[in-house]
């Protein structure tokens, strides 16, 4: 005697989160599996930088951060304005769990390039 597997019913929560494999046209995109995971029912309003990094318009005495460049594994490198002498720079901020003195000694080193 064959012993068959049970086959799920769908979730009516997520319409295709149960099917089995054979009942799917497509393999879903990484976008999709993405907003899959990450919809908490809050819209589809666009989130921007400025809406949500704290640094930006901060005034660090002689420098005012304007904007986020980039974003890596150590932290973020943001465009500011210095007063004296008026010019551009970044500014490099690590992330907390990147402050150990090993990471300190490379982001020193870093900025000496």
């Amino acid at each position: 005697m064959k012993i068959q597997p049970k086959q799920q019913l769908p979730n009516t929560e997520k319409p295709d989160a149960a099917l089995p494999i054979d009942n799917h046209d497509t393999v879903p995109s990484i976008e999709e599996l993405s907003r899959r995971t990450t919809d908490f029912g809050l819209g589809n309003e666009e989130i921007t930088v400025e809406q949500t990094d704290s640094f930006l318009g901060i005034d660090l005495g002689d420098i005012i951060i304007e904007s986020l460049l980039a974003s890596g594994g150590m932290g973020r490198v943001y465009k500011g304005q210095q007063r004296l002498p008026e010019r551009s720079v970044a500014v490099k901020v690590m992330r907390p769990s990147h402050r150990s003195p090993r990471a300190f000694h490379r982001f020193k080193r870093e900025t000496e390039l």
